[in-house]
């Protein structure tokens, strides 16, 4: 596999993301080991999405009803979801403030 290096003249990319969502994700805090994270939810109240970190730092996506490594989505709401794990175990997982 061959080095790959950045031009002398490269520019690291800064953005500013000025939301919730873009908050929550950025937000120097400590996460459980052993529990997801929601950082965000999308859409609107038919069709919303859930943005999540799971224990193993993964950034997931999902809609109600669809299985991610942390569980199945039970149900999204304005600004929590509720996650069910392979436990059986029901997590309210709410947006932090």
């Amino acid at each position: 596999m061959a080095n790959v290096r950045p031009a002398p003249d490269a520019v690291t990319p800064q953005s500013e993301v000025d939301s919730p969502a873009g908050d929550a994700a950025t937000l120097e805090t400590i996460l459980l080991a052993d529990s997801p994270m929601l950082i965000g939810i999308s859409g609107g109240p038919e069709d919303r999405t859930a943005i999540m970190i799971s224990t193993k730092g993964d950034i997931l996506r999902a809609k109600s009803g669809e299985t991610t490594e942390s569980g199945t989505v039970l149900a999204i709401g304005e600004d929590q979801v509720q996650l069910q794990t392979e436990e059986g175990l029901v997590l309210a997982l709410a947006l932090p403030e």
